[in-house]
């Protein structure tokens, strides 16, 4: 069941409508994106927010500022990269030794986030 979100019996939100009216945009190649995450690297280092903007790296652009902190949001992700456990069970390694993360598991995550 998706996770609703009501103000004054209204309903507000919902992550259709978080992903549709674009609140929160993530993919590649966005140099206007608020921080990016590292896509493709080691296994400690993937998953890094990063301040700076290459084209592989996923950008995460907060569009509803009313709604989430583009600053919170990046502490967050830095907190869950020094876990590296979450990255680490997520990212799909390769024969290099490299990990990859993709985009529909990085908005898997957004929205786990945005329900609780």
């Amino acid at each position: 069941m998706e996770k609703r979100i009501y103000e004054g019996g209204r309903l507000i939100m919902s992550w259709s409508n978080i992903l549709k009216s674009e609140m929160i945009k993530v993919g590649t190649n966005m140099q206007d994106a608020d921080f990016w995450l590292v896509r493709v690297h080691d296994a400690d280092t993937v998953g890094k927010p990063v301040k700076e903007f290459k084209p592989q790296y996923i950008g995460i652009k907060i569009l509803a500022t009313d709604k989430f902190d583009p600053q919170f949001m990046y502490y967050w992700f830095q907190n869950l990269q020094r876990d590296k456990k979450y990255w680490y069970q997520m990212a799909i390694p390769d024969s290099r030794g490299t990990y990859h993360i993709r985009i529909p598991d990085l908005k898997n995550l957004i929205k786990r986030i945005v329900i609780q």
